[in-house]
């Protein structure tokens, strides 16, 4: 599954490294020709790498081992559903400081979606956690009209609290709160076994005792059976 999602997360940068080239602003790329020409690189691959993986999904059916893992090829159908669900997972989060930055920048979102995805899949594969301040230098740097950067760092602080610490608190209370549930569903089960032990117990007890009424009673009856016999004699 994390292989899967992993695979998902790469296909999706490819498509939409492919997508953020044609709309990104001209000057995002730099002034050099050097810079227009690793951006074309990167694209180029990209679009090679994407190629490559639905290729392997309509004609390589065999298992693929990696150290005693077997994986499979999804089909066209499954590989096509990666790249959609992968962008759109990457396109909702774009929203989430879109809608922020709005309030500080004019910005139209075709020029702001190829910013972000170029920052973000910078951030990614910085290998930094969260790709945390690669990706607002790279935003900053890419967004235009940013001459306020005190406002732009907010609005990427407001995103940063919103799509990360919010989900963070949110899903760790409820965490706590599931965790808590299961600890007295659990204390409720063991004290239901205790009380069904502690049943069963007395139940033997009462049956022990029972029998051995029952075997004192049959005694005595013995007892005042021979006493009558001898009366009679």
């Amino acid at each position: 599954m994390i292989t899967f999602s992993g695979f998902t997360y790469l296909v999706a940068c490819f498509f939409l490294i492919i997508v953020g080239y044609f709309i990104t602003p001209d000057h995002a790329f730099g002034d050099s020709q050097a810079s227009k020409m690793t951006t074309a690189v990167v694209a180029f691959a990209s679009f090679v790498g994407l190629w490559l993986y639905l290729t392997a999904a309509i004609y390589y059916k065999k298992t693929i081992v990696i150290k005693g893992i077997k994986l499979k090829m999804p089909n066209l159908k499954t590989a096509l559903e990666q790249i959609i669900i992968g962008s759109l997972d990457i396109l909702m989060a774009s929203l989430v400081l879109y809608f922020t930055l709005t309030c500080f920048v004019d910005i139209p979102f075709n020029a702001f979606i190829g910013a972000f995805i170029i920052a973000q899949i910078l951030g990614v594969y910085s290998q930094v956690p969260g790709g945390l301040g690669v990706f607002e230098l790279v935003f900053a740097n890419i967004i235009p009209q940013a001459e306020n950067q005190a406002l732009l760092y907010g609005a990427l602080i407001a995103y940063r609290i919103i799509y990360y610490l919010l989900p963070l608190i949110i899903s760790g209370i409820a965490l706590l709160i599931y965790e808590g549930y299961l600890g007295y569903h659990h204390k409720q089960i063991k004290q239901q076994r205790k009380l069904e032990q502690l049943k069963h117990k007395l139940m033997a007890t009462a049956e022990q005792l029972n029998q051995k009424a029952k075997a004192i009673t049959d005694k005595v009856h013995h007892v005042k059976k021979r006493k009558s016999k001898s009366n009679r004699i």
